[in-house]
C-alpha cells in the first residue's frame, strides 16, 4: 500500500501547479462556495499549494496527525474566516 502513496505522492508534486489552478477555476465557479468568485486568485493559488505541500508531506504518510498538521488547518480555518469565506464553504472546498 505504501508503494502505491508513494507514487501518488509523486504525481501530486509533479501536477501540483496544475492541480491548484484547477482547484481555483473550481472553486470560483462552483455554486457551492460562490465566496470564492470575489477572492484573490493568485491568494487562492497559493493556499492550495501550501495544502497540497503540507499534504503530501505530513498528512498523506503518517498513521497520526501532528501537532503541526493541526496547527496548519486551524490557520487556514482562521484565514479564510478572516477573508469572510463561510465555513461550510472552507470545507466544501477542500473537498
Amino acid at each position: 500500500m505504501k508503494t502505491y502513496a508513494i507514487k501518488y505522492l509523486e504525481l501530486a508534486e509533479k501536477l501540483a501547479e496544475k492541480i491548484a489552478a484547477r482547484w481555483v477555476k473550481d472553486v470560483k465557479s462552483n455554486a457551492k462556495t460562490p465566496t470564492y468568485k470575489s477572492l484573490d486568485e493568485e491568494r487562492n493559488y497559493l493556499s492550495m499549494r501550501q495544502i497540497l505541500s503540507k499534504f503530501q508531506q505530513d498528512v498523506f504518510l503518517m498513521k497520526k496527525i501532528t501537532d503541526d498538521v493541526l496547527r496548519y488547518f486551524r490557520s487556514y480555518a482562521q484565514d479564510s474566516y478572516a477573508m469572510g469565506i463561510p465555513a461550510k464553504e472552507t470545507i466544501y472546498a477542500l473537498y
